[in-house]
């Protein structure tokens, strides 16, 4: 749900716990529908989800959520902007779907996790780091490094790959504040 969070694959003799999407509490006649079983990450599971329910807002406010098992992929669009030492974050999709985007940003906590990955004493830094040593290397310019980690999201099969899909956005806001390695 998260992008950021490897889920274990064939290789490993642990699998993901299987979240009920919607919770046991409050629709017990889906507990065992293999469609309310979703694998999930760790963190999305017991860290932010917990029992929330996609289907309602603290128990009173009908909203619209994402179904798992969609087979239409959503196309979410990320984007960052750098004002002094506040980095803020944009996440758009159609019309259609805003008020499922709200809901998944509500439930998983995706602008806080988004934010924290990007920020310089974490994943940010160390992307400006490497955009140092590829500059310094004389492999090119700071704007080659995001033309070169934008070609790589764009042909990777898995965007979520070293979280290519918030580098790109966090590094071409970087550029626009003045922020250069």
């Amino acid at each position: 749900f998260c992008g950021l969070s490897k889920m274990k694959g064939n290789l490993h003799t642990k699998k993901e716990a299987y979240d009920h999407y919607f919770p046991q509490e409050k629709y017990p006649f889906n507990t065992i529908n293999f469609y309310n079983l979703v694998p999930t990450c760790n963190t999305c599971n017991s860290s932010y989800k917990l029992r929330k329910d996609p289907l309602y807002l603290n128990d009173k406010i009908k909203r619209k959520a994402y179904y798992p098992y969609k087979t239409k992929n959503t196309s979410i669009n990320i984007s960052f902007e750098i004002k002094g030492k506040t980095l803020n974050l944009d996440i758009k999709t159609s019309e259609l779907e805003s008020e499922e985007l709200e809901t998944w940003k509500e439930i998983y906590s995706i602008e806080e996790r988004y934010k924290a990955l990007c920020d310089f004493m974490d994943e940010g830094g160390s992307w400006i780091e490497d955009a140092r040593i590829y500059i310094e290397e004389g492999k090119g310019t700071f704007n080659d490094f995001i033309s070169d980690v934008e070609m790589l999201l764009d042909k990777h099969p898995n965007p979520y790959h070293e979280s290519r899909f918030l580098k790109v956005p966090f590094l071409k806001a970087c550029q626009s504040a003045g922020i250069n390695p």
